[in-house]
């Protein structure tokens, strides 16, 4: 379904759910026809409304800064997503101003019979959402610590790395912005470190560093091996150590199998020729390297995810950088798509059209999502395995779109502007006046 048309569906599909209109459901299955539903390609989401007898403007109260039906809406789309064939089950989490105001699975891990109903401690394979979860995270813990600069070149942390020529100019920034140059993707290969980064040295570029933006994951890939050379560790150790123990993250790691978490809890991924990827990461440069990779390989739960998305937003349960670096790595580009590692709400998306300009998330290849709005105080989390039984499947892309917009639809007006209307708390300004009072002279009293 064309995006136009599934912002339509949304827009009335919600708009339907308030239970004081119950009475208005015929009117508008005329518009809708089955499944996530078919809109006329002419009828724009006013028209939808208007068409099935809806208000636009909901004038119940709130709930938890929601529309009534909002709930209820949400409900009944993921039913008819799952019925539809979108994916064998799914969990979506979504947040607003320091509350959890859902939070449910639908359908099952699979579709072999007994398969375990999805829930929101069933643990998926988050693909190109370890992009932010993991490998960005990370890069915002070692910036907080100082010991890393986002502007320095990559050789200075990677002495395998050249350090002339256009490679030479590749900066930290760089690999987070998606202007490094770095061709889109690329077999890398197995074995350590050491070896990836020779071979990454070795693929051409696509471009001069900084003068273009184009994502790719070998960015992120070779990013991962900065952060490890940074720290001292293996990127999974340091984020299990730094970030995920932390924040009570129980449900989330690389290679999940050997974390611990029992292969029932994880939902299979895509049925291939060989089999069932059960337990293993599906993004094949991830599973060269072991399943540790900045660009794919960590697994979490739905509620896991929205920790994390909770601890970036309010620092609840706790902060994983200050709120300056936060802000720093999620601010727009003037001119791109891309924060630092964050995919932004720019215009001319799908996802400028739904959050305010603000917004930061990221999306995965294997039907999982991550968005988080500041400015109107509002997390998602959507995790599917959309590509079980077949990657061809592409209905994921109209269920992402009906639900943020249904979050969008229902959320309160909340107004514009920055910063957010809930001011979110900032746990480092209490160290920051500390260290700034152990800075001061001795004091001297005068006999």
């Amino acid at each position: 379904m064309p995006f136009r048309l599934a912002r339509a569906c949304a827009g009335v599909l919600v708009l339907a759910g308030a239970p004081h209109l119950a009475g208005q459901q015929s009117a508008a299955t005329d518009v809708l026809d089955g499944g996530l539903g078919v809109v006329r390609a002419h009828l724009s989401v006013e028209d939808a409304a208007a068409a099935a007898g809806v208000p636009l403007l909901d004038p119940a109260p709130l709930v938890d800064g929601f529309a009534p039906w909002f709930v209820g809406s949400v409900d009944r789309l993921m039913d008819e997503a799952i019925t539809d064939g979108v994916a064998p089950g799914a969990a979506v989490v979504v947040g607003h101003r320091g509350r959890v105001v859902l939070a449910k699975g639908w359908g099952r891990t699979d579709s072999a019979a007994g398969a375990p109903a999805a829930t929101v401690a069933t643990v998926w394979d988050l693909a190109s959402v370890t992009k932010v979860a993991a490998t960005t995270v990370g890069a915002m813990v070692l910036v907080q610590d100082g010991a890393l600069d986002l502007d320095a070149p990559v050789a200075r942390y990677l002495p395998g790395w050249p350090a002339d020529g256009d490679r030479g100019r590749i900066t930290v920034r760089d690999l987070l912005g998606h202007t490094s140059g770095l061709a889109v993707g690329a077999p890398v290969g197995r074995g350590g470190r050491a070896e990836l980064i020779a071979r990454l040295a070795r693929v051409p570029l696509r471009a001069a560093p900084g003068t273009d933006e184009e994502y790719g994951d070998l960015d992120m890939v070779l990013l991962g091996a900065v952060l490890e050379a940074v720290a001292g560790e293996p990127l999974d150790q340091l984020l299990a150590r730094r970030v995920y123990a932390r924040l009570g993250m129980t449900e989330t790691a690389f290679r999940p199998l050997d974390a611990g978490i029992a292969l029932e809890r994880v939902a299979p991924t895509e049925r291939i020729p060989s089999g069932l990827i059960h337990g293993v990461v599906h993004d094949p440069i991830a599973r060269d390297l072991g399943g540790v990779s900045g660009n794919a390989g960590l697994f979490a739960s739905a509620r896991d995810l929205a920790t994390l998305a909770s601890a970036l937003l309010w620092e609840v349960p706790d902060r994983v950088a200050c709120r300056a670096v936060v802000r720093d790595f999620t601010q727009p580009s003037l001119t791109g798509r891309y924060a630092l590692g964050w995919e932004s709400a720019a215009a001319g998306t799908m996802w400028g059209e739904l959050f305010s300009r603000f917004a930061f998330g990221h999306v995965g290849y294997t039907g999982t999502s991550l968005w988080i709005d500041p400015e109107r105080d509002v997390f998602v989390v959507l995790l599917s395995n959309r590509v079980n039984p077949s990657a061809r499947n592409q209905k994921h892309l109209e269920l992402r779109w009906a639900l943020h917009a249904a979050v969008q639809r229902g959320l309160g007006d909340l107004g514009e502007g920055w910063p957010p209307l809930a001011t979110p708390r900032d746990g480092c300004l209490g160290d920051q006046i500390a260290a700034a009072i152990r800075r001061l002279p001795p004091v001297r009293w005068l006999r």
